[in-house]
């Protein structure tokens, strides 16, 4: 709570746009790298669980192709970031309990949807497969590193 309060909420109470998009420029910069490098989500990539984003990317694609239900099925609460996107750019403008009681009540829908589409529902979106994430593999390559040493 301590981090959220002395790095996030600043960020958040800034009045100047130009800083909220180069903040948005430079994550879509590091995701675009992501992406090419074959990567995709770097929380996948290194723990092998879903983040609580998983599936948005391609929500967004089928909501582009004017598909409805598969954005839903990709990730249900594909409406919210631009709401929020919306209501930082024009931050100034409105009440700021307001402003509080919307990011309090869509980050609680991201972690209440997060955790039943992890461990209630069985789809290929959203998974905890620790054993393919980097580190576990980084690990146990350490793991087996050592124990071939002292075996010896």
């Amino acid at each position: 709570m301590k981090f959220i309060k002395q790095k996030i909420m600043p960020f958040l109470k800034t009045d100047n746009s130009k800083d909220i998009f180069s903040f948005i420029l430079f994550i879509l910069i590091i995701y675009g790298f992501f992406f090419i490098s074959g990567i995709g989500c770097p929380i996948k990539f290194l723990t092998g669980i879903s983040c609580m984003g998983c599936g948005m990317t391609r929500s967004y694609y089928a909501l582009l192709s004017l598909n409805f239900k598969d954005a839903i099925y990709y990730h249900p609460l594909f409406f919210i970031p631009p709401i929020i996107l919306l209501l930082i750019l024009f931050k100034k403008h409105i009440p700021e309990n307001f402003f509080k009681t919307v990011i309090f009540i869509s980050v609680t829908l991201f972690v209440i949807t997060y955790f039943y589409r992890l461990f209630f529902m069985d789809t290929p979106i959203v998974v905890c497969h620790i054993k393919s994430g980097f580190i576990y593999k980084f690990i146990y390559k350490i793991y087996q590193t050592f124990s071939a040493a002292t075996t010896k």
